[in-house]
């Protein structure tokens, strides 16, 4: 078994949601290519998804970050693939099952999802279309909040 499908396994449904939706956006951007914008894009259309509507309570919006991505990615070419997903999605997926490990959890949620985002947009992209929306939105600090209030509300149940 590959690492991705170790890591596919570990999705709950709304991860496996997001994942589809950003392989619809990936298409719908004539892209083919799976990269970390797109698991973001994905992220952000799953707004009934525990990340997603952290995403979506921040004032990200599916329509504004298809625009910011398009005018982002204007002149730059795709990242190399390795069976359709680029080098730093493959980290990125690792980051979130890793992520799920620490928490002792076998399962990779929403939330991990996004957690995983927001370290790569702070750490391996500085200047991408990711680390640009998570600067210019102070996207970190929002989420940050807001997962640390979910994880409380979801711990007093």
């Amino acid at each position: 078994m590959s690492e991705l499908e170790s890591v596919y396994k570990k999705m709950d449904a709304d991860a496996l949601k997001t994942m589809m939706y950003a392989q619809e956006e990936l298409r719908r951007l004539g892209k083919s290519t799976l990269s970390p914008e797109f698991v973001f894009l994905g992220s952000v259309r799953n707004e009934n998804s525990t990340g997603g509507s952290a995403l979506y309570k921040a004032g990200v919006t599916i329509e504004k970050m298809r625009i910011s991505y398009k005018s982002a990615a204007k002149g730059h070419a795709e990242d190399p693939s390795n069976n359709g997903f680029s080098e730093h999605c493959v980290e990125l997926l690792l980051c979130a099952s890793k992520l799920a490990e620490n928490a002792d959890s076998d399962c990779i949620t929403s939330v991990l999802l996004v957690k995983a985002i927001a370290i790569h947009a702070n750490s391996h992209c500085k200047n991408c279309f990711l680390s640009t929306m998570f600067n210019q939105l102070r996207l970190s600090e929002v989420l940050n909040r807001y997962l640390q209030i979910e994880e409380a509300i979801q711990d007093e149940d």
